[in-house]
């Protein structure tokens, strides 16, 4: 069974794009009106969810996953980054992830792109962090 995070995407009350606002003072990446609702428990779910597909499967992104939402598809984009990193043994994970976005097509909603891209960051300095403390990445999950 695939492990997933599944939460309701937050609308902008101003121009009706979807999204995540993930941080505190999270501001609409289409409009940029500011927020007030963060969703805080998104970065670690989604890296516990990573986690967890890692060492079930062997993969962050498995071949059994499903997309039926945004969410879905933001969660596959994210894994699909981290499992290309470490099968092309990329050192600066950073740089890799702005690459990936370079080449990353949104049609209908461009504003995505910069979005997920920050979400990707985001795991990845959590992920960094972890690592920089010796902790063992199933710590404080």
């Amino acid at each position: 069974m695939t492990i997933k995070f599944s939460q309701k995407i937050f609308k902008c009350s101003g121009c009706k794009a979807e999204f995540i606002p993930f941080d505190k003072e999270h501001k609409c990446p289409q409009c940029h009106k500011k927020v007030n609702k963060c969703i805080h428990e998104f970065i670690p779910m989604v890296k516990y969810t990573m986690l967890c597909n890692k060492k079930i499967y062997g993969k962050y992104l498995p071949g059994s996953y499903g997309i039926y939402s945004l969410m879905d598809y933001i969660q596959t984009t994210i894994f699909n980054i981290f499992d290309l990193a470490e099968a092309k043994k990329i050192k600066n994970r950073e740089r890799f992830i702005d690459r990936y976005f370079e080449n990353k097509f949104w049609k209908k909603r461009k504003y995505l792109k910069a979005h997920v891209r920050d979400i990707a960051h985001k795991i990845s300095n959590e992920l960094e962090l972890n690592n920089n403390k010796g902790q063992n990445q199933w710590e404080n999950n």
